[in-house]
């Protein structure tokens, strides 16, 4: 079962400007469903009046959002897919959505008061032909957490798999993604805009512009790594008492001698953390690191089939931790 506490929402089909099919969304009904374990909401889309702009994301928020949109880039690469480009303009609508959302505590692609997806994306002035919204909710308040729901979404099964649709779509090339966290509720609100233009270079809160003046004042004083660990999450082996064997290497490029270490997440539930460690000479052949970028732990797993994923901590900031893949495994 997947885990009470993360939530998504099937995301809205992209929509066209285009003559033949009109710029709003048609209006669709509310339906239910449960697809093992995972409480999906379609919402309705229509006409109403627009929510006010939301306050700037605090640096931790614009953080966990970056790490969601490299792991979503990522994603594309493995399928061959160009990465999207970041939309600052497609930010401010998803952070106006996701304080509709925070405020009525509620998950949905429409809020009473709310306009459609369609406006709020034309509103930040983003001339677009097709957009597209992923959302979701978890109670991990931390990059991890939003990076959990982007690997949740994009492992989804047909016929199931709407987000997976959004992320791998090649009729967008732009995504805006903005992460809300609520310590009051405890509760982590992502959403993911996506469009086809990328709309103003910035559209920007004064609050955001001067918060932007003193991180780059900081980083003027400092010098610091800017990449992700690569890896692979080679095997899964089950094992007696509802125990997994897993192996597989990673390495941070900004110290490629340091051996990482790997967080195991069943269903968005974070199960541990392991250190690597293990001989990789091949690793170390191709990529020109250290010797010991390997991987090979026994941890015991929750009964039943589930979506394992394994992530590699980055060893110092601003690059950020990075899911180096997931699998169904069972015990």
């Amino acid at each position: 079962m997947l885990s009470p506490s993360t939530t998504v929402s099937p995301p809205s089909t992209p929509a066209s400007s285009s003559a033949e099919v009109p710029a709003t969304l048609r209006k669709r009904g509310i339906r239910r469903f449960a697809v093992a374990g995972l409480v999906l909401l379609t919402a309705g889309v229509g006409l109403t009046i627009a929510v006010q702009p939301a306050s700037a994301a605090t640096a931790t928020e614009a953080a966990a959002a970056k790490s969601a949109f490299n792991t979503l880039n990522a994603e594309r690469k493995a399928h061959g897919l160009p990465a999207l480009g970041w939309s600052t303009a497609l930010v401010q609508s998803s952070r106006n959505h996701n304080a509709a959302m925070n405020a009525k505590n509620t998950m949905s692609h429409q809020l009473p008061g709310e306009a459609a997806l369609g406006q709020r994306v034309t509103a930040v002035k983003v001339a677009w032909h097709a957009v597209a919204e992923n959302v979701g909710w978890t109670s991990q308040l931390s990059a991890a957490g939003a990076v959990a729901i982007q690997s949740m979404m994009y492992n989804e099964k047909a016929p199931n798999d709407g987000h997976r649709v959004n992320i791998l779509s090649r009729s967008v090339r732009y995504v805006g993604i903005d992460v809300v966290m609520d310590s009051a509720t405890h509760r982590l609100w992502l959403t993911e805009d996506f469009a086809d233009a990328p709309g103003p270079s910035a559209v920007v809160s004064a609050a955001a512009k001067a918060a932007a003046a003193k991180a780059a004042a900081a980083a003027k004083a400092r010098v610091v790594a800017a990449h992700s660990p690569r890896g692979h999450f080679d095997a899964a082996r089950t094992l007696s008492g509802h125990r997994i064997n897993i192996s597989g290497w990673a390495f941070d490029p900004d110290h490629k001698g340091n051996a990482l270490k790997i967080a195991v997440y069943s269903d968005s539930k974070k199960i541990g953390t392991f250190g690597s460690g293990r001989l990789r000479p091949d690793v170390a052949r191709i990529f020109k690191t250290g010797p010991r970028q390997g991987f090979n732990f026994t941890t015991k797993m929750p009964a039943g089939k589930h979506n394992t994923c394994l992530m590699a901590l980055n060893v110092s900031s601003p690059g950020a931790n990075r899911i180096i893949g997931c699998r169904v495994t069972t015990t």
